[in-house]
């Protein structure tokens, strides 16, 4: 079975990670693909743009959208996500 990573995709809003999925080239070969998490090779990918989004998360790593510090609530989105990261 695979280890799939959980990737934390923090957002300014739906939009804005939709369009990050477009503009990374992850809208191909995907397993599951819902609006707000997707899973492509061996990755889920999931969307970040409230606090509450990061509840019963175990993540691997956290990315940012170009426009993620735009979200009015970003510190409070980055450090809970933070808190959801694995133990190193």
């Amino acid at each position: 079975m695979i280890n799939m990573k959980h990737i934390a995709v923090i957002s300014k809003d739906l939009q804005d990670f939709l369009s990050w999925k477009d503009e990374m080239g992850l809208g191909t070969g995907k397993i599951i693909d819902t609006k707000k998490k997707f899973e492509v090779d061996g990755k889920t990918y999931h969307c970040i743009y409230k606090p509450t989004h990061t509840i019963s998360l175990t993540l691997d790593s956290i990315v940012e959208t170009k426009n993620a510090r735009n979200n009015d609530t970003y510190s409070s989105v980055l450090g809970h996500a933070q808190r959801c990261l694995k133990s190193q």
